[in-house]
């Protein structure tokens, strides 16, 4: 996948410290594709149950996992959640998950695409 929708997504010189690392970078990026859509499944869940804290936690921990690849957008859009959350205001907020799902979709495809082989 080489399309302007992925570049942005992920820091490239984050990428390719992680790639300087043999292996990391793949292990995190498998880490990461079952870890994000169980994230935005617990978001979504607490935003159904107005859950602020679970809405909280979810967000928090997949700001850090943004923060591993440099995925600024994915980190803008947690941090905007979590706030959310902790100040119990969750109106709007399941836009801003389905946004974050999205945001998660592209940095793994971004990973991806760093894991192929040079042609």
């Amino acid at each position: 996948m080489d399309d302007d929708t992925t570049l942005g997504a992920v820091d490239a010189a984050t990428l390719a410290a992680l790639k300087e690392d043999g292996s990391l970078l793949r292990e995190l990026r498998d880490l990461f594709a079952v870890e994000a859509p169980e994230q935005v499944a617990k978001l979504l869940a607490a935003q159904r149950q107005r859950d602020g804290k679970a809405m909280a936690q979810a967000a928090h921990r997949l700001k850090g996992t943004a923060t591993t690849f440099g995925a600024q957008s994915m980190q803008r859009l947690c941090i905007e959640l979590e706030a959310l959350a902790r100040d119990g205001g969750l109106e709007g907020a399941e836009g801003k998950i389905q946004a974050l799902r999205a945001e998660c979709e592209r940095v793994k495809a971004a990973l991806d695409q760093a894991l192929e082989p040079a042609d």
